[in-house]
């Protein structure tokens, strides 16, 4: 499906920090306005502009319409109710208010925790080495080292990264060791959610496979929204989506 533009067309492009690009035509390869004039898009620039199209179209089209009192509502009332609307909204229905994290990254799992200020796992943890151990486990790995020639607390933390990124790729540490840690410290802290919207049940799926706050029931399906104050479209969600479409199709 393909939304029809009148050229040129101005859109936002999320992973660009919400710079915007001018473009025309109504099929790839696209043109696009640089300065005051116009060139053809380059492969990359082609497959932005149609993930952010693709964004747009599932935020017209799948997202109905904000139900948060409705919503807020109901999940608090549900220990007082009775029947099936107490059982339908009853908060454990609620999915993805904690993170699931069997196929997060090492990375992904660091940067969880440095959002909450949480501490790291004691094991397979370079940011806990002195620089001395480091260089020993990378020389057992036989690890090219980085020489990039930095002050000293730079070469370290390009020390850490390697090795750091080493866990991902299965040669050194343990992932599990993030992930457990990710999961004691988000006992304590589930996904606030701002926003309920109802959603198709193809966008529901969509953001439940992508660990977005979801609930579905007899009565329909909602998306937690845990962003406020800003366009949907920035969320980033959306182009997520994109891009995992995309690639389906490739």
């Amino acid at each position: 499906m393909r939304l029809t533009f009148p050229n040129p067309n101005t859109i936002q492009l999320w992973h660009k920090n919400g710079s915007s690009v001018t473009y025309r035509g109504e099929s790839e390869p696209y043109e696009i306005l640089d300065g005051e004039k116009w060139r053809p898009a380059t492969p990359k620039e082609n497959i932005e502009i149609r993930l952010e199209e693709l964004a747009e179209i599932y935020v017209r089209r799948d997202v109905l319409c904000c139900d948060s009192m409705l919503i807020d509502e109901l999940l608090k009332e549900s220990f007082s109710l009775e029947g099936d609307l107490a059982e339908e909204f009853a908060i454990d229905n609620v999915e993805n208010l904690y993170p699931t994290t069997e196929e997060w990254t090492a990375k992904e799992c660091k940067n969880y925790l440095d959002d909450l200020g949480a501490d790291f796992p004691p094991v397979s943890n370079p940011w806990d080495m002195r620089k001395e151990k480091i260089v020993d486990e990378l020389n057992s790995l036989d690890v090219e080292q980085l020489n990039l020639h930095e002050d000293e607390d730079q070469e370290i933390e390009n020390l850490r990264l390697q090795l750091f990124n080493l866990i991902d790729e299965g040669d050194w540490g343990e992932v599990d060791d993030w992930q457990q840690a990710v999961e004691i410290a988000a006992q304590d802290d589930p996904t606030e959610v701002f926003e309920w919207w109802r959603v198709s049940d193809w966008l529901y799926r969509q953001l439940q496979y992508n660990g977005e706050v979801v609930l579905s029931n007899a009565y329909g399906q909602w998306w937690g929204r845990s962003c406020t104050g800003q366009q949907m479209i920035m969320d980033g969600i959306f182009q997520r989506i994109a891009a995992r479409v995309m690639s389906a199709y490739a």
